[in-house]
Parts: C-alpha cells; structure tokens; sequence
C-alpha cells in the first residue's frame, strides 16, 4: 500500500499488486498474425496433392485459439445513409446495381471510406463511397 494523489488532487490509499503474464506465449498484432498466415498459406499452396495430404493427416485435429483484442469506430450513421442515398442503388466504382436487396428491399450497397478510418480518414460525406460488395471486397 502506498499514498497517491487522486484525479482532484488529494492524497488516498493505494494497494498496488504485482502482475505478470498468466501465459508465455508473446503478445502479437492481428496484422502480424494474418501475415503469417497468408505466408504459411502460400507455401502450401506450392505442395504436391500427397504432401498436402499428409498434411491434412499429420495436423492438428482442433485449432488453437487466440484472445485477440480490437478497436472498432462508432461510425457516423448520418454519412453512411447519405452515401447510400446519393448512389441511388448503384455502385459507385463499378456502375453496376446492387446485386441484390437487404432485408428491407433495399439495394444492398456497402459504404468504404476512400481514407481509411484505421489510416486518421474522416467519417465524412466527402471520404465514402456506396460500393457493391465485389468492389468493396477488391478495395
């Protein structure tokens, strides 16, 4: 136990505990782990029919879990219809209707952000797009 000021200022009691990882095993980004994976991927994808066999054989049976931790955005509902709207049902990279319609009847279209949320993009009418899924998937 130690004293430490709070958020106004004023000294309190404190119990500090010492913590330490309940697992070995390092921490890695989602990035780095689908990098792997797409590596690994692409060598297999190089094997003969009978060494994929043999791998399919000599794997594990179940597969190994990680806890992941991610960061979501509360996106700006307002910008997402708007964008929606403006493209009337129709893709804005391909020019293509949607190719089918959500469970209100309405063309399915998925809104991207021309800059990335992840890479500081605003959520904003000028940074969206209403795509069909095959364009959003290729962008």
């Amino acid at each position: 136990m130690e004293k430490q000021p709070d958020a106004n200022g004023d000294m309190r009691n404190v119990w500090i505990f010492p913590l330490k990882l309940k697992s070995s095993k390092a921490l890695i980004e989602e990035k780095q782990l689908k990098e792997i994976g797409t590596v690994r991927a692409k060598k297999i994808h190089k094997l003969n029919d009978d060494e994929v066999s043999k791998g399919v054989l000599s794997g594990k049976k179940i597969p190994s879990r990680r806890n992941a931790t991610t960061t979501t955005y509360e996106r700006n509902q307002y910008a997402v219809e708007y964008a929606k709207r403006r493209a009337k049902g129709v893709c804005q990279l391909c020019d293509s209707p949607a190719p089918f319609y959500n469970e209100e009847g309405e063309p399915y279209l998925e809104v991207h952000h021309i800059k990335w949320l992840v890479q500081e993009g605003s959520d904003t009418i000028e940074n969206v797009a209403a795509l069909c899924p095959n364009c959003h998937r290729k962008m």
